[in-house]
């Protein structure tokens, strides 16, 4: 299940860097229109952005290095990317174009390659062998 998950991962930490990137340009921008004057609006779009990027980044990098829980951050991205698109359809009742079904087809398939369990991981034989693979 683990080669499923990489290109996912790799996907996720590209839209992590876009968010971010994304979120730093608008801040700045934003800064420069007002001459340097904050608003907690302004703040709060760009915690929720970072968070984010920071969801999408641990799913990049705990898919990367195998770590156990890339399941969990891949299963949290991947929500993100079903999450997103339904709730600008509800919310700003925006009709469904082809970037929102292409974000949840991505949502849906990375959610099942995560959710996935590992067979792999969970070999009852693993409980029977030691760090060199015999038996103890």
């Amino acid at each position: 299940m683990q080669t499923v998950r990489k290109p996912f991962g790799w996907g996720f930490g590209f839209v992590s860097l876009l968010i971010l990137i994304g979120s730093i340009l608008r801040l700045c921008s934003t800064l420069i229109r007002r001459h340097g004057a904050l608003h907690p609006g302004l703040i709060l779009v760009f915690g929720v952005t970072v968070a984010l990027a920071l969801v999408f980044g641990m799913a990049w990098w705990t898919t990367w290095k195998a770590k156990p829980s890339a399941r969990a951050w891949g299963i949290a991205s991947s929500l993100v990317f079903l999450l997103v698109p339904v709730s600008e359809m509800y919310f700003a009742h925006q009709p469904m174009n082809n970037l929102h079904w292409s974000e949840i087809a991505i949502g849906v398939f990375s959610l099942a390659a995560y959710a996935w369990p590992d067979r792999e991981r969970e070999s009852p034989f693993d409980h029977h062998l030691g760090v060199d693979g015999s038996a103890e």
